[in-house]
């Protein structure tokens, strides 16, 4: 990541910033705003992965590449199944582990410019007002959908915890009826699926099947 994590003050600094000044009310104000804050960013310690390339700029750099951001912490051993999962394999952890969130995906969002809606599942342990917060403003309708997980919120949870920032947001049955629904919309633009891994991974299955199908 070599852009802003999040929004910042205008204009932005010019010279170094200490590390305990990164996160304030006007400068990435919301990258500690989770139930579970990747340990550098909790302690200030930004620096233990991004690297100040120009001061005047304000533009920095990441550290290490793939895996070794990750494995510069923690302790990772490659499996010797005969199967191994993609990421893994190649090194490739912020793939399914993102350090800042759904920061990331609004960004994007942003800097494209895209007229996207939003399908969204997740655990029902994760802070889903938060990425509500963070998604909400950045998308055109959201629809709701149980992920594939025990774990996971019913629609009718995640409508809930969505009001305050999407009150708009509506429950569909599931992750097919949603993509069904957009995808005969001519309106439609482009769709996002995003919230939990196990809906991408279910959402790459159905549209493969699609279009293989129709092709």
């Amino acid at each position: 990541m070599d852009e802003p994590l999040s929004s910042c003050a205008d204009p932005k600094p010019t010279v170094a910033i200490a590390n305990n000044n990164c996160v304030t009310s006007e400068c990435h104000a919301t990258v500690k705003n989770y139930k579970v804050v990747h340990g550098p960013v909790n302690v200030n310690s930004c620096d233990a992965c991004h690297k100040l390339v120009d001061e005047k700029k304000h533009h920095f750099e990441q550290r290490r590449v793939k895996a070794e951001t990750c494995t510069f912490c923690h302790q990772a051993r490659k499996p010797l199944d005969a199967i191994v999962h993609k990421p893994v394999e190649t090194g490739d952890c912020t793939g399914c582990h993102n350090p800042h969130g759904a920061q990331a995906l609004a960004r994007f969002l942003a800097s494209t410019h895209l007229r996207a809606d939003l399908v969204f599942g997740a655990m029902a342990d994760k802070d889903v007002e938060a990425m509500a917060a963070v998604l909400g403003p950045a998308v055109r309708r959201i629809r709701l959908v149980p992920a594939g997980s025990p774990r996971a919120a019913t629609p009718e949870e995640l409508a809930r915890r969505f009001s305050a920032s999407r009150p708009d947001a509506a429950p569909a049955p599931s992750l097919a009826a949603a993509l069904e629904e957009l995808l005969g919309d001519p309106s439609t633009e482009s769709i996002i699926v995003a919230g939990s891994l196990y809906l991408v991974g279910e959402a790459r299955a159905l549209l493969s099947g699609r279009f293989v199908e129709k092709g």
